[in-house]
């Protein structure tokens, strides 16, 4: 939940954990439990597919999503290591820094006191 009463959804399409036969989404979905019934309706979609990624929501009311990948839940080419940004305002994303290992399931992101992002965990490790 982004805002009040406002759910900004992410990537998925995943059938089951390691199912490469299902690529994932880049869509961006946005449910808006405020009105009766809910409306649900789609914001631009990000650049990279991923499922199992992690979407933090920051003090300015932007959300961060982190990690992921475009196939099942593995690393190798499928990992997705660039961070997105997703502005509430403009419905618009932008790529952020790419991290330096590959964070899917099992995995967390969490804002620091300070605004730092910490990412933790990982998840199936394809060599």
């Amino acid at each position: 939940m982004y805002d009040v009463g406002k759910i900004l959804q992410v990537g998925g399409n995943g059938f089951k954990n390691e199912e490469p036969y299902y690529p994932s989404s880049r869509a961006a979905t946005i449910i808006d439990i405020n009105s009766d019934p809910p409306l649900v309706y789609d914001t631009d979609s990000m650049t990279y597919p991923r499922q199992w990624a992690q979407a933090t929501v920051l003090p300015d009311g932007r959300v961060l999503v982190t990690g992921g990948s475009s196939l099942g839940d593995s690393d190798g080419v499928a990992a997705v290591q660039a961070a997105e940004l997703w502005n509430p305002a403009t419905g618009k994303w932008a790529v952020g820094a790419s991290a330096g290992v590959y964070r899917g399931y099992h995995s967390a992101a969490v804002l620091l006191p300070d605004g730092a992002i910490l990412t933790t965990g990982g998840g199936r490790q394809v060599r």
